[in-house]
């Protein structure tokens, strides 16, 4: 050791030992954070989108009654969709309704409708092409599961509104393409 001191000691000259190891821990500290974000810095930013959902062909639809209750269960699977708008293709729709205290009628009726459906469509936007897998239901909210070709990291989410239920949704949320 050179002249008084020590590194157990601060009081005797130490001290500079433990500034330098409290260096190193900040500085590694500091660049352990500038690290997280680097993923979200290179993703694109979010974009408002809107578009239009029109059922054009039935499909295969399975009303059943939930045990001895008014409760309806529809289940519809090959539904035949298009979209028009910023996002634009088509697809199909498959999707689970349960319709509370539902009366077949004539005419039918229902009190409150639940919905959870998977939209798989072949789609272009902005200049790429691809498919998306989408989820819509549970509040009248939409989220993009995943997606091919070049839409492979387009990530969004969203709401949507019955324009004419059952055939007609309006789309409308933010999307950003997320780094490879």
């Amino acid at each position: 050791m050179i002249g008084n001191e020590s590194p157990i000691n601060p009081a005797k000259g130490g001290d500079r030992m433990n500034k330098k190891v409290l260096g190193v821990f900040v500085s590694l500290l500091v660049v352990g954070m500038l690290a997280l974000p680097m993923s979200a810095a290179y993703a694109t930013k979010p974009t408002t989108v809107t578009w239009i959902s029109t059922r054009v062909t039935a499909g295969t639809p399975d009303y059943r009654q939930a045990g001895s209750s008014d409760n309806w269960v529809l289940t519809t699977q090959g539904v035949g969709m298009s979209w028009v708008g910023d996002i634009t293709g088509s697809g199909t729709y498959e999707g689970r309704w349960v319709l509370h205290d539902f009366d077949p009628g004539p005419p039918p009726s229902a009190g409150a409708v639940n919905v959870l459906g998977i939209y798989t469509m072949d789609v272009t936007y902005d200049g790429e092409s691809g498919s998306l897998t989408v989820l819509a239901g549970g509040g009248e909210n939409w989220r993009i599961l995943s997606g091919t070709g070049g839409l492979e990291n387009l990530r969004g989410h969203g709401t949507l509104e019955a324009i004419v239920p059952i055939f007609v949704y309006r789309f409308t949320g933010q999307v950003h393409f997320d780094p490879n």
